[in-house]
C-alpha cells in the first residue's frame, strides 16, 4: 500500500529547481512535499567522491558573471566559490597535431580565421536582437524559430578549419549538432551570455567559477532545511487535477494530495505523466518540442594537476574523435589534479556504444597526446553517460524544435489549472542551467503562494520565521 500523505504543495522533483521551490515555500510557512524519482536529490547536478574528503561534478558545475539567483542561494547556504583554473595557455588537437595557442581562437589557417571573425561578429549582432526573456518578439521570430544554426551557417563558412571549429564550438555548448539546433534559441542563449565568446569562455564567461564542495552540495544543502519533506525513489507516473484537489501517484511507493502542484521536471519526462483531465492540446506539443541534448562527461583523476609545470591551463579543443573540448576540475586546493572532457552531440552517440574499458582506453590516449606521458596512468577514471540517465534522458538542456519558440514553447511556465511548472527549461534568461532552475523554482513557488493567500473559503499559510541556515 502506497503510504499517503497530504499537503499544501507538491513538488514533483528534487533537482535545484524542485528543491528551490520547496525552500521557498516553507520559509513562507506553506505545508509542502517533494518527490523524486532517483535515490538522491540534485537532478543534473551529483558530486562523485574521489577519496580524502575530495569529490568531482559528474552534471552542472560552473556559474558565470550575472547569475545572481544561483550566487545569492549558495551565500546563503554557507557555500564558497573558486574560480576555473585558467592560468596558461590551451591546446587544440587536429586529427593528431598538438599545439599551444593564448586567447579564445585556436590556431587555425589565416582564411579560417577571417571566417570564424566574421561570423562571430555576425552571430553577435543578430543575438542582440533577441530578447532573451521573449525571444518570440524579435522582428525576425518566426523565420529564426523555422531553421537550424546549421542552415544559417551555410555559406558563411568554407574553409574545413573554420567548420570544424565552430562544429566543436557548438557541441561543447550546446550538446548538439548545429543542424540541431534551433537558430533562434541558440540567439536568445547568445545574447543572455553576453556573446558567443562568454558561451565557451572561463574567466568574465559562463565557466568562470565553481563551487567549493561541488554544486550538488546546494542541493544537500536545501535537502537537509528539508528534512521530512523530501521523499526519494518515488518516480511519478500519473497527476491528477480536479474538485479543487491534486493528487499525485509516485509509482505506488507515496501517493500526496495537495492544493497545488509544481512540476519541475524535465518537459521531455513530464509529457510521461499521466495527467488527468489530460493537458491542453498546445501544453502537451510543448513538452514533446523540448528532446534534450547528448553528452557524455569523463574525469580522469591524478596525483597532481602536472599540466600546470608545463604552463598548461587544461582547457584544450579537440577537432576529431569523441572528445570535443577538455578542462582542469581540480579542487580549489589544487590537488589532485583532475582533468575532465565532453563527448558532445553525435560524437557521444557512437561513443556510447562503447564499453567502458574501451571508452576509458580512448580518453586516456587523448589526454596523453594533449599532455604528455603523466596522463596515462591516471588513479582514477569515471564517467556519465546522460543520455542513458533514466530520470534525464539526456543533457545539457532542452533543445527546441523547429517553429515552436513562437508556437507551444510560449505556453510551458503558464499554470494549467492547479499545476505550475519550474526547471530549467521554463527559465528565459540563462536558459537551461544551473542559475535557470534556481530562478524558475522560485518563481513557481511565488506563483503558488499568491494563489493559496487569494484562495477564497481557505486559510492562507501562515507566515513563519525563516529556515535557519547550516
Amino acid at each position: 500500500m502506497a503510504e499517503r500523505r497530504d499537503a499544501d504543495v507538491v513538488v514533483v522533483g528534487a533537482g535545484l529547481a524542485g528543491l528551490s521551490a520547496a525552500r521557498t515555500l516553507v520559509k513562507a510557512g506553506v505545508d509542502t512535499v517533494v518527490v523524486e524519482a532517483r535515490d538522491r536529490v540534485g537532478g543534473r547536478v551529483v558530486n562523485a567522491s574521489i577519496g580524502g574528503g575530495e569529490i568531482v561534478e559528474m552534471g552542472g558545475q560552473w556559474m558565470g558573471p550575472g547569475q545572481t539567483d544561483l550566487a545569492t542561494l549558495a551565500e546563503e547556504l554557507g557555500i564558497g566559490t573558486f574560480p576555473t583554473y585558467n592560468t596558461g595557455q590551451r591546446l587544440i588537437d587536429r586529427s593528431g597535431n598538438v599545439r599551444s595557442y593564448s586567447g579564445l581562437i585556436p590556431p587555425v589557417s589565416i582564411l579560417a580565421l577571417i571566417e570564424l571573425g566574421i561570423m562571430r561578429w555576425r552571430l553577435n549582432a543578430t543575438a542582440r536582437n533577441v530578447p532573451p526573456d521573449a525571444p518570440w518578439d524579435s522582428a525576425h521570430a518566426v523565420e529564426w524559430d523555422g531553421q537550424t544554426l546549421g542552415t544559417w551557417l551555410q555559406g558563411k563558412l568554407h574553409t574545413r578549419d573554420a567548420k570544424a571549429v565552430m562544429e566543436t564550438a557548438v557541441g561543447s555548448i550546446w550538446a548538439a549538432e548545429p543542424q540541431d539546433l534551433n537558430l533562434l534559441q541558440a540567439l536568445a542563449y547568445t545574447c543572455a551570455a553576453g556573446g558567443f565568446d562568454a558561451l565557451s569562455e572561463t574567466t568574465g564567461g559562463l565557466q568562470q567559477d565553481r563551487f567549493v564542495g561541488g554544486s550538488a552540495l546546494i542541493a544537500e544543502r536545501i535537502a537537509s532545511e528539508l528534512a521530512g519533506r523530501v521523499v526519494l525513489s518515488a518516480p511519478v507516473g500519473a497527476i491528477t487535477d480536479r474538485a479543487g484537489r491534486v493528487d499525485v501517484d509516485a509509482a505506488g511507493s507515496v501517493r500526496v494530495e495537495a492544493r497545488f502542484a509544481i512540476i519541475a521536471v524535465p518537459p521531455s519526462l513530464a509529457a510521461r505523466i499521466h495527467f488527468e483531465p489530460a493537458l491542453p492540446g498546445i501544453r502537451d506539443q510543448a513538452l514533446q518540442r523540448l528532446p534534450m541534448g547528448s553528452v557524455i562527461k569523463v574525469v580522469a583523476i591524478y596525483e597532481k594537476p602536472f599540466w600546470r609545470e608545463r604552463n598548461l591551463n587544461g582547457q584544450a579543443v579537440i577537432m576529431q574523435g569523441p572528445l570535443a573540448s577538455t578542462f582542469d576540475d581540480s579542487p580549489p586546493e589544487g590537488s589532485p589534479g583532475v582533468l575532465l572532457a565532453f563527448s558532445p552531440g553525435a560524437r557521444s552517440w557512437e561513443f556510447a556504444k562503447l564499453s567502458t574499458d574501451e571508452r576509458k582506453r580512448i580518453v586516456i590516449e587523448e589526454f596523453v597526446r594533449l599532455f604528455g606521458s603523466q596522463a596515462a596512468r591516471p588513479l582514477e577514471y569515471l564517467e556519465k553517460d546522460w543520455t542513458a540517465d533514466p530520470w534525464t534522458r539526456g543533457c545539457y538542456f532542452g533543445l527546441a524544435a523547429a517553429g515552436s519558440i513562437t508556437g507551444p514553447l510560449r505556453t510551458l511556465r503558464e499554470p494549467v489549472g492547479r499545476l505550475h511548472w519550474a526547471g530549467s527549461e521554463t527559465a528565459l534568461q540563462f536558459y537551461g542551467g544551473m542559475n535557470g532552475a534556481v530562478g524558475s523554482g522560485q518563481r513557481a513557488a511565488r506563483e503558488v503562494i499568491t494563489r493559496l493567500r487569494s484562495e477564497p473559503g481557505v486559510p492562507p499559510p501562515p507566515t513563519v520565521e525563516p529556515m535557519p541556515t547550516p
